[in-house]
């Protein structure tokens, strides 16, 4: 399975009650030979609208953030622990177990990653040794 495959199961699916009101299901975005992982929570609402993660407020704090410390766009996959955006509300523990899978099959894909960085304040996940929870973008770290 690729990046591409992954992609298309999440636009299509309907495991959790999230994909009632979302507007697209946003599977992440970025190279297949990215040196960095970043997780966020969910896409953000205008993140939803625009149809891509580095649209939302916190994909435009974190493109500032790598900016800021010569980071290449290009160096980082861009994704999600929960592939639609919960408009407002909280991401529940069920969510997140609902998409894990995705998550877990781009980080096989995912093979030249160095680094992954959880954008979250959920600590009951179950992270691969290479990540990093961090409570905020602004504390990342490359």
């Amino acid at each position: 399975m690729n990046l591409n495959k992954i992609g298309e199961q999440v636009r299509r699916c309907t495991r959790c009650i999230l994909w009632k009101h979302r507007l697209q299901a946003l599977p992440g975005s970025g190279d297949q030979g990215a040196k960095y992982l970043v997780v966020l929570e969910s896409p953000d609402e205008h993140a939803d609208r625009l149809g891509e993660i580095w649209d939302g407020l916190s994909g435009k704090k974190l493109k500032k953030l790598m900016k800021e410390q010569n980071v290449n766009i290009d160096d980082v996959f861009l994704t999600t622990l929960v592939k639609c955006s919960p408009h407002g509300s909280e991401v529940d523990d069920l969510e997140i177990e609902e998409c894990g899978s995705y998550l877990k099959d781009q980080i096989k894909q995912l093979e030249h990653v160095k680094k992954i960085f959880v954008v979250s304040d959920k600590e009951s996940l179950n992270l691969p040794k290479k990540a990093e929870l961090v409570s905020s973008v602004k504390k990342i770290k490359f």
